[in-house]
């Protein structure tokens, strides 16, 4: 499996836009990694898998969160370059080339959420438009206005001045950066 890391310069062959170390970073600084377990992506079996097994799950995972992020936002600038693989980096102004590192934040909190087995983007039955449903004792009905998807509160925050739509969120917007 190649593994390509966007270098901020729009490269035809990203399918990453951060790399294991980045998201190893992110995991430790929000406190992913506190059980004693875990490798701070989630993994229960960390000193048993191979490591090797353990950076391929993690890329994959990037890869996935790189993929979704680029498609499932609806974005205010346009990307740098016309060739480029993925929606970062994006051109700003006139020759001006933008990266943010909020973007890489919330790409990390997606891959540490696919790598724990969450698809942040399943196919819905029927659009996922539930309007009641029942397990035994416990209902479950959403209002009329709720959205069939789930709302990732976390990374729409960190791309709330990039975007102009989340996964199932339209933004309004304040402030354009």
């Amino acid at each position: 499996m190649t593994f390509t890391v966007e270098d901020g310069t729009g490269l035809e062959d990203a399918n990453a836009l951060v790399t294991v170390a980045f998201v190893d970073t992110f995991a430790e600084e929000m406190g992913r990694d506190a059980a004693s377990l875990t490798d701070g992506w989630g993994n229960t079996n960390a000193g048993i898998l191979d490591e090797d097994l353990v950076i391929l799950k993690k890329k994959q995972a990037i890869i996935a969160a790189s993929r979704w992020l680029s498609s499932a936002y609806q974005w205010i600038n346009k990307p740098s370059t016309t060739n480029q693989a993925l929606a970062w980096p994006q051109s700003i102004e006139p020759d001006a080339f933008a990266f943010p590192h909020a973007v890489k934040l919330a790409v990390s909190a997606a891959a540490i959420r696919i790598y724990q087995g969450i698809n942040m983007a399943p196919d819905l039955a029927r659009g996922g438009d539930i309007a009641s449903e029942k397990v035994g004792p416990i209902a479950i009905t959403y209002s009329d206005n709720a959205s069939s998807e789930t709302t990732y509160t976390e990374i729409d925050s960190y791309l709330r001045a990039y975007a102009l739509s989340g996964s199932s969120t339209t933004f309004i917007l304040t402030e354009r950066l």
